[in-house]
């Protein structure tokens, strides 16, 4: 069974990456996202290191702008 969907951030993306795992996220999950930043850390700032090709090559995930309304809660506890 998979869940419907997450929210990745940089770091597991480069740890399954590492031990060459990346292709558990779509087996676990129909949907993976990421946010830019997420992908400007790992590919862009990245580059060169650990994960940064691998994830660029990914074609299963997606890259999506957060919605304002589900942050403005996280932005309290900041």
């Amino acid at each position: 069974m998979t869940n419907p969907v997450i929210v990745a951030d940089s770091s597991p993306l480069i740890s399954l990456s590492i031990i060459e795992q990346l292709e558990i996220l779509p087996q676990l999950y129909q949907r993976i996202l990421i946010p830019p930043a997420v992908w400007d850390e790992v590919t862009v700032q990245g580059v060169g290191l650990p994960g940064s090709q691998a994830v660029s090559q990914l074609t299963w995930l997606e890259i999506e702008n957060p919605e304002a309304l589900l942050l403005e809660p996280l932005s309290i506890l900041c």
